[in-house]
């Protein structure tokens, strides 16, 4: 993935230098208002955090508390630092305050003057000066200009020298030049308090990160204009554990969740304002056992290096991961050559490390213009520079607690470069730098090559491997990320490295994970927050079972707060400019955290085969633990039920955390429920048995009232049984006979709307036998949803649909709608009978925004959406054989031409390098993509969901038009492979399969030519709640990737969102046409010409029907459309071919009309261009 750069550094010298030549103040910062709000960001009473230093320049800085004569109460900061050149600076993130001025004390008998910096929300850096009175006596600074005051400077975000709130940074700053005499100098910091108006509501945590540790008590802040606070707080399962609210007290309002147990909480906020109105927020919390343990195999991706400071560092320890991926940038140590300067930001982050007790897998990366002005270094002379800044790195941070791995992603990074990206010279490299640190210490671990599985990876490898790499490098490191597939299909990557190392004489090579993660966007391939911890813990533990060496999580915190941008939300915790609060935990922190205490310091026992989609990693004993217990981490794609052996007590731990005991029945073995995440048995577990007596259903959710359960047991033993089930305070108790099966209705507890998770304990007797587990989507009673639809005579409409959940009829009062601002009522007076829906049409002559409030009783229910205007295109009814060749009867309707205009492709030589024609059409049941693309080359030697790198179809869907905003979006592809048969893969949704979708792809080698059909039934593209063929209105993008053996080239896309980017915003809006009329009565004619020098190739179309048509012509030079051709009329489409040439070719003629009864007809057909040469 990405890693930051170096502008950030070159900002900051940029800044400095500002402060020391002068600069002339821009603007003011507005007046302090009435009313102001003091907000304290520093007393140092309870220690810094969230306070951090950095330095650079040659500059160290260290920070601490004391109370050495402190400014005010019993404690101050201290900053020690040693500046002979550069700087350093001590900061914090600060939530979101509206700040007008700013006070602080301090102390310093050397410093002579103290540069403060005040970044704003647009990311603006705002910098002055501040003279100290001589003496290191305690003093006062008072700052009421932001955009202002003495060596005032302004750089980044706005950049325009205005103050632009709320304040997000403060940092301040000691340089050399303010120094007297140097360069040592001690700074003390206290009472720092910003004054401004309070926000409307912003989460404050006063524990970093809201990371609490079991038995502590949760409390965050809530800074409010408002009069009220209230708050719930609800687990994962989605109940309820914590509610209250109270009265703000000088703006600020400690919210105290009390002791909670292990597990990943969010917490509602909402502050009721002076004018009646309410504003809603919230924050997250993680609550994690006590432990000092650390996973050694497991760490984070981190970028302590670059932008990010280091407060969150102690995050890494909390969460037990054991190491810390990150860089020391060559360009950043060696500024003059030969000189090594790791002091600064890379010794205070390292440092920070070993404190937290994390190691340091340090990356070896990247250029350095002391050498050379590109990334990669391409000759002997600059590998032989690049091996001393490795050696010099070796010598600085030895090998204790430190790997290194050489480059990172080199096969895709820098490939216009002279280096090329190529194996070769990545293994040139190796070479000199494996050379060069062995020589320092040969017991150094060297990793590469970091691999991105991208494009033609396997032969990139086999490059590598053939180059002699493999005897540079002490463990074989990859990126196998995979953002449409379930996590285990990792395996596949691996089997193919395994291959591959054990033909190279590598068996034994450990392979390393340095970078795998799941980013959590609102749009797909972005999944939830719980999809991401569940994939990671998944990813992690089969990782670990089947031997993978290390594993990085990619990566450790947001890179930012933009929810739609994949970089910005990789992290397990979140950004500290995040408005939920400074690196608040994402579920997947507390997964993490839960994991690794779970997995340190037990050694694999195997990995547990239990048949297709069903998952088991058994470890061993930790020491000091009997010598039979194991922990077995278990999980299944399908909610099930399972049995496992044991010999006494075990603790059953879910994700996050909730533990259970369990005694084994007389068979000798516990029940538990599995899903898609991992549960943790440790005890004397033995086999599993992936079935039980046990399970429990949910047929049917509503918000309020118990759900509809089903217990079902059979007891499996020689006497009558008695079993309870316990949910949430509710009981239910069955007695079964010997032998007997029995489904019981299960009392559960009522939940709120939303996804709920139930858990029960199985008793029997006074032990706790099994534990279940059930999950649902908990409806409203009263529910009604809203689509873009068209009517029978093909208007564009609104359609509602009301659903009754409850278990008695109801009454509408009436839906009231509102649509792009015009307002109605409908289905008044309607009665709903239980568990069934109504549903109508609402007509519209404008698009825009709608929304629509349903009543019954005291019920109601309330649904919005934008109804989108596109240009659409229309889809024939008419099926398809899925054979391989194209229909006859597809001929003959409309094809969209792939021309010059839709290439996306480097070095495109025209039509017979890759160009075509697409139908799409459908029935009552099926969507069909038929395509007959001109390719000069056939080559597709991926399979499965890699088929997108080599030749191959892939098509976008998502329900409604463009800008709907409506999913879920469906991606699908085909592709005929070099192993011979036609592979269908599916992208999107995450985790869809292509069960009903059917392909045929077949090439004609003599005429150049690849034909592919894809049918994709409308059932594959969600329920119809989410699409319904009756609405008749869809969107979708069709794109053809080319490779003509080596990589893939780009593509050819008829609309974008799939090949670019993946944003259904950008597909082609298609309106599903009713049965069609007989065919429409065209007729052409074709004249090649020569006009002096210019060869001109006319095409004439006739209307020969009585219908107005739309008539469009298409060819390699170029497309001509006609909207509405009249009755008996021509057109009339000239083409001028290059260089006073025609090539041989074709023109493709479409044209269609609409009948008054809304029935269309249509006509396709290819005519011959014959070569003409001019001139």
């Amino acid at each position: 993935m990405r890693h930051p750069g170096h502008g950030w550094k070159a900002r900051a010298a940029l800044a400095i230098a500002l402060a020391i030549a002068g600069a002339t103040v821009v603007a003011t910062a507005p007046a302090a208002a009435a009313g102001a709000t003091a907000t304290t960001l520093g007393d140092f009473e309870t220690g810094t955090s969230p306070w951090s230093t950095t330095a650079g320049g040659g500059a160290t800085a260290s920070l601490s508390t004391t109370s050495d004569s402190p400014g005010t109460g019993t404690a101050s900061a201290r900053v020690t630092a040693a500046v002979p050149a550069g700087t350093a600076e001590l900061f914090r993130s600060v939530p979101s305050i509206d700040a007008r001025s700013l006070t602080l004390q301090v102390r310093s008998t050397a410093l002579t003057a103290l540069v403060v910096r005040l970044t704003d929300s647009t990311g603006q850096a705002h910098q002055q000066t501040v003279p100290l009175t001589a003496g290191g006596q305690w003093q006062t600074l008072s700052i009421s200009q932001f955009a202002g005051g003495t060596q005032y400077s302004h750089w980044g975000g706005a950049n325009d020298g205005v103050w632009h709130g709320p304040l997000t940074q403060l940092s301040l700053l000691i340089d050399s030049f303010r120094l007297s005499p140097g360069p040592s100098v001690t700074l003390d910091v206290d009472q720092v308090v910003a004054q401004g108006a309070a926000p409307p509501l912003a989460i404050q945590t006063t524990t970093l990160g809201n990371a609490f540790t079991e038995g502590a008590t949760v409390s965050f802040d809530v800074q409010t204009a408002g009069t009220l606070v209230a708050w719930t707080a609800r687990d994962t399962s989605g109940s309820v554990v914590a509610t209250g609210n109270g009265t703000p007290a000088n703006s600020v309002k400690t919210v105290s969740l009390g002791a909670l147990p292990a597990g990943w909480y969010t917490v509602n906020v909402s502050a009721k304002q002076g004018d009646g109105s309410v504003v809603r927020g919230g924050t997250d919390i993680s609550v994690l056992p006590a432990s000092t343990l650390r996973e050694r195999r497991i760490g984070a991706a981190t970028h302590y290096s670059g932008p990010w400071v280091q407060d969150s560092i102690p995050l890494l320890g909390k969460a037990g991961l054991g190491f810390a991926r990150d860089e020391a940038y060559w360009s950043s140590v060696e500024k003059s050559k030969g000189v090594y300067d790791f002091s600064g930001k890379i010794d205070s982050y390292t440092a920070a490390l070993r404190a937290s007790d994390v190691d340091h897998l340090n990356i070896l990366d990247y250029g350095n213009t002391l050498y050379y002005p590109d990334e990669a270094p391409s000759t002997d002379a600059q590998r032989t520079a690049f091996a001393n800044y490795a050696a010099a790195s070796l010598s600085h941070f030895g090998t204790a607690h430190t790997a290194y791995e050489a480059w990172n992603e080199w096969n895709i990074r820098d490939a216009s470069g002279p280096a090329g990206a190529t194996a070769q010279n990545y293994a040139a490299l190796l070479a000199a730098t494996a050379t060069k640190m062995r020589a320092v210490d040969p017991s150094v671990t060297i990793v590469g090559p970091a691999l991105a599985p991208m494009n033609d990876w396997q032969t990139w490898l086999d490059q590598f491997i053939a180059a002699g790499g493999l005897s540079n490098i002490d463990a074989f490191s990859t990126h196998p990320y995979n953002f449409t597939a379930a996590p285990e299909v990792f395996m596949d990557h691996v089997n193919i490295l395994r291959q591959k190392l054990d033909a190279a004489g590598h068996a034994d090579m450990p392979i390393w994970f340095t970078e795998q993660g799941w980013y959590t966007t609102p749009t797909a391939p972005g999944v939830t927050p719980a999809v991401q911890a569940q994939d990671l813990a998944r990813a992690q533990l089969l990782a670990l079972g089947e031997g993978i060496g290390r594993y990085t999580v990619y990566d450790f915190k947001d890179d930012g707060t933009t929810a739609t941008d994949p970089e910005h939300n990789f992290g397990i915790i979140r950004n500290d400019a995040d408005p939920r609060g400074a690196y608040t935990p994402k579920p997947a922190f507390v997964a993490e955290g839960i994991l690794t205490r779970q997995t340190a310091d037990r050694a694999v026992d195997s990995v547990l085969s239990l048949g297709s989609g069903n998952y088991g990693v058994r470890f061993g004993a930790r020491a000091g633990e009997p010598s039979g217990t194991r922990m077995e981490a278990l999980w299944a794609l399908s909610p099930q039920t399972w049995s496992v052996a044991a010999t006494g007590p075990v603790t059953v731990t879910d994700l996050y955390g909730s533990r259970q005991t369990l005694t084994p029945d007389a068979s000798g073995a516990i029940h538990v429920g599995v899903g898609t995440q991992p549960v943790y048995l440790t005890g004397p577990v033995g086999s599993v048995t992936t079935s039980s007596p046990f399970g429990l259903t949910i047929s049917n959710a509503v918000a309020g009232v118990a759900p509809t359960a089903t217990w079902h047991i059979a007891n499996t033993g020689s006497t009558t049984g008695t079993f309870t089930l316990t949910s949430g305070g509710k009981t239910t108790t069955a007695t079964v006979a010997a032998g007997e099966t029995k489904d019981v209705p299960a009392a559960l507890p009522a939940a709120d709307e939303g996804a709920h998770t139930w858990t029960a304990v199985v008793t029997e007797g006074s032990a706790a036998i099994a534990r279940l587990s059930v999950s649902a989507q908990v409806d409203a009673e009263l529910q009604v949803t809203g689509s873009h639809a068209l009517s029978a005579t093909g208007a564009d409409v609104l359609r509602l649909h009301v659903t009754n959940r409850s278990d008695v009829t109801v009454q509408l009062g009436q839906v009231a709608y509102t649509v792009a601002g015009t307002t109605g009522t409908t289905l008044a007076g309607v009665s709903v009978a239980a568990g069934s829906s109504v549903s109508t049409d609402v007509p519209f002559s404008q698009f825009g925004s709608w929304s629509a409030t349903a009543t019954a009783g005291s019920a109601t229910a309330t649904t919005s959406g934008t109804l989108a205007a596109a240009q659409p295109v229309d889809v024939p009814f008419q099926a398809v054989q899925v054979d391989g060749s194209v229909d006859p009867a597809v001929t003959h309707l409309p094809a969209q031409h792939l021309g010059a205009d839709e290439q996306t492709i480097t070095g495109w030589t025209g039509p017979a390098d890759l160009s075509g024609d697409l139908w799409l059409t459908h029935d009552d049941s099926t969507l069909y993509i038929t395509a007959r693309m001109t390719d000069d080359t056939q080559y597709q030697p991926a399979r499965a969901a890699d088929i997108w790198q080599g030749d191959s179809m892939q098509i976008g869907v998502s329900p409604g038009w463009p800008g709907e905003s409506r999913t879920p979006v469906s991606e699908i592809g085909t592709a005929l492979t070099s192993a011979g048969p036609t592979d269908v893969a599916r992208w999107l949704p995450v985790g869809a399969t292509t069960d009903g979708i059917t392909s045929a792809v077949a090439r004609d080698d003599s005429q150049h030519t690849t034909t592919y059909e894809l049918a994709i039934p409308y059932t594959s593209l969600g329920a119809t709640s989410v699409f319904d063929p009756a609405d008749r209105v869809l969107a979708a993008t069709v794109a053809f990737n080319d490779n003509d053996g080596t990589v893939r080239r780009g593509w050819s896309s008829w609309g974008k969102g799939v090949a670019e980017s993946k944003d259904p915003t950008k597909f082609h809006a298609l309106r599903l046409m009713p049965v069609s009329a007989a065919p429409l009565a065209v007729t052409v004619a074709v004249r090649e010409e020569c006009r002096a020098t210019a060869a001109v190739a006319t095409v004439t179309a006739t209307n020969r029907s009585p219908l107005t048509a739309s008539v469009s012509v298409a060819t390699a030079m170029g497309e001509k459309s006609f909207p509405s051709v009249l009755p008996h009329r021509s057109v009339t489409a000239e083409f001028t071919g290059q260089g006073g040439a025609i090539a041989a070719g074709k023109a493709r003629v479409n044209a269609q009309a609409i009948h008054p009864d809304n029935r269309p007809s249509y006509f396709g057909r290819d005519v011959r261009l014959r070569s003409t040469t001019c001139g």
